[in-house]
């Protein structure tokens, strides 16, 4: 199954995301034509990205391995590309992104939009692609390093760029000593995220992505994931949300859960009784 999701990924003009021209990949294109308006494609790319580097790294003797490898690098960094990487020098992984970029989706800044709004869910949709630490690690390979590609550079924007706030004021994302997040434009999927962002924290630090950042991100995965455990003791059989309207997802409850056993796994895989894993190059 892996294999043939993986092959889905690297052939075919018909599936969504993939094609010659590569435009699927982006919500801008290089010339600014915006091609899906208010939805960047960066949680698509790199939710793609993961089922690649799983195959990978299951099947490395495959015949199609290589392409899929070069595959999820190609995913990983389309997914975080902003409009600087199209002027820039930098290569990562064997791909000079100014050469092979034909879009972005996101903005230098390090915010994005989806759902018509500058969606802070989104940005830090992000673990998709950090999770490839854990996938490699726990094979003892060296995941890529396009899996880290501005992650930076959002984080920065959660936790230092100010926005206009209702009072008048401005304020960030995340809001000073607190667990609560600001959305700037509103949140349309509900009231109640602590660990969607406590869980990026999580990897942002054990990554050393918050470099320059202050508050730190361990500092942040606190207060977070303590607003986490107090959604959850509200009940005794271990669920976290109660009204629809906490978290529109139908999956809600499953999200939660995958993304901790994720994390746990790439918190193992960091810092277990033999060595770092967690490796990235």
């Amino acid at each position: 199954m892996a294999a043939w999701e993986a092959d889905r990924l690297t052939t075919g003009d018909d599936v969504h995301l993939v094609g010659t021209s590569g435009h699927q990949l982006y919500e801008r294109r290089r010339d600014g034509t915006v091609v899906t308006p208010g939805d960047s494609k960066a949680e698509e790319n790199s939710w793609s990205a993961a089922v690649l580097s799983l195959a990978e790294i299951m099947i490395p003797g495959h015949p199609h391995a290589e392409a899929w490898q070069r595959r999820n690098v190609e995913l990983l960094i389309a997914a975080a590309a902003c409009p600087a990487d199209l002027t820039g020098g930098e290569t990562i992984n064997g791909i000079e992104l100014s050469r092979w970029l034909r879009g972005t989706n996101i903005a230098d800044d390090g915010t994005l939009d989806n759902h018509d709004r500058l969606h802070p869910l989104y940005m830090v949709s992000f673990d998709q692609s950090v999770y490839q630490g854990f996938v490699h690690g726990l094979a003892d390979r060296v995941a890529p390093r396009a899996a880290l590609h501005n992650i930076t550079r959002v984080y920065s924007a959660l936790v230092d760029k100010p926005f206009p706030a209702d009072d008048g004021t401005t304020t960030t994302i995340y809001q000073p000593g607190s667990g609560e997040i600001h959305y700037p434009e509103g949140n349309d999927g509900g009231t109640h995220f602590p660990f969607y962002f406590g869980n990026f924290d999580l990897l942002v630090s054990l990554t050393a992505q918050d470099t320059g950042i202050d508050p730190a991100a361990a500092v942040w995965e606190r207060l977070h994931n303590e607003e986490q455990l107090r959604l959850m003791d509200r009940f005794t059989d271990g669920r976290t949300y109660d009204a629809p309207g906490e978290n529109t997802y139908y999956g809600r409850e499953h999200r939660i859960g995958a993304m901790a056993g994720q994390a746990f796994l790439t918190l193992f895989v960091a810092r277990n009784d033999t060595e770092n894993r967690l490796r990235f190059s």
